[in-house]
């Protein structure tokens, strides 16, 4: 039992309670990411298939590894690799925010290394 329960907190982590900042930060980017979805989803096929032919190679990889988090994360299709940055998705140290300390950091100038492994979920 108590190696199940070390496996899963490296591959899940260990989930703190959310603070009212990082709701109200989640919520901003959330409703960013519902906005962008609800104009993409309005496109005909056709002007779906301009666009993605008018974006640049990197942007056009994004859009589609968006597409890919989607339906993992939202449809459950849980079949597929990901590549999971660990720092931001847990924190064991008991801070309760990474992302506010990588936000921190990239404002004083410091390089910032986001280690990412990949993982089967």
């Amino acid at each position: 039992a108590a190696a199940a329960g070390v496996i899963y907190l490296y591959f899940h982590g260990l989930r703190l309670p959310y603070t009212a900042t990082q709701r109200r930060m989640m919520n901003d980017a959330f409703m960013e990411v519902y906005q962008a979805a609800d104009a993409l989803c309005r496109l005909t096929p056709e002007a779906g298939t301009d666009m993605m032919l008018r974006l640049q190679e990197w942007d056009r990889w994004y859009v589609h590894r968006s597409a890919q988090i989607i339906r993992f994360e939202v449809l459950g299709d849980k079949h597929k690799w990901r590549v999971v940055d660990k720092s931001l998705s847990s924190d064991l140290s008991g801070v309760l925010s990474s992302t506010e300390n990588i936000a921190a950091r990239n404002k004083s100038g410091s390089e910032v290394s986001m280690p990412t492994r990949m993982i089967y979920i």
